[in-house]
């Protein structure tokens, strides 16, 4: 069933919704066998503690790597179409770069 409800969802309005990964497989991808699955993975985050900016979490989760804020904006666009504003506690910083397609 596409779109089931989380159970174990705190409230039904607020539920998230579990897709299926064979919902985002290619339009047309098929094997001899049936359709082909697509692996779902996350990517690691962290959500922004009071006070932060990108240096300062690349500082804590990329410790010695050089450039690392410029690595982690390379990881969050969304955050770098919006420099002007800063980074606000309900932002998600991805600490990984997306896989490989």
């Amino acid at each position: 069933m596409r779109g089931a409800i989380d159970p174990t969802s705190p409230s039904p309005s607020l539920a998230r919704r579990v897709w299926p990964a064979e919902s985002h497989a290619p339009i047309g991808a098929a094997t001899a066998t049936g359709p082909t699955l697509a692996c779902m993975t996350a990517r690691r985050f962290v959500y922004p503690q009071a006070g932060d900016d990108l240096a300062v979490i690349a500082a804590r989760e990329l410790p010695g790597v050089d450039g690392a804020d410029q690595q982690l904006l390379s990881w969050n666009l969304h955050l770098a179409a919006r420099r002007t504003i800063g980074i606000l506690p309900s932002d998600i910083v991805f600490t990984e770069p997306p896989p490989a397609r």
